[in-house]
């Protein structure tokens, strides 16, 4: 199931969002995917170590469901959970949003959130490069 090396260390939340450039299953697919490689990217962290994520995703967002994509891109270890966001006046459009639990060994480094395209208004004090 999962390698020792990540039975070490506490379990720490990090927040992830992007949107989409339409309502589609290969829209929200390419979305998904981007985010997540750039997250394991930016974190240097495997899949394996990511135990639980909760995806959530705006009312205009019906095409296909985010863990789907993920699963297709290898997240085979990971629980999944999607709901859909809240609706509010001020929401963007076609926008996911992640909370993933991550294992952590001791003194590693703190996760860094990714926010892409048009989430990055979400939270612009930590948007990076």
């Amino acid at each position: 199931m999962w390698g020792s090396e990540y039975l070490l260390g506490p379990v720490v939340p990090v927040r992830l969002a992007t949107t989409c450039r339409e309502n589609s299953a290969a829209a929200i697919d390419e979305a998904v995917r981007e985010l997540l490689e750039i997250f394991l990217d930016r974190n240097d962290c495997g899949a394996p170590a990511v135990q639980l994520a909760i995806f959530t995703a705006t009312h205009d967002l019906t095409a296909a469901k985010p863990a789907a994509a993920a699963r297709r891109a290898g997240w085979n270890e990971t629980q999944f959970l999607c709901l859909a966001e809240m609706v509010t006046d001020d929401d963007v459009p076609l926008c996911l949003r992640v909370l993933l639990f991550v294992w952590r060994g001791y003194g590693a480094s703190p996760l860094k959130p990714v926010y892409l395209r048009g989430a990055q208004v979400l939270r612009p004090d930590l948007v990076s490069g």
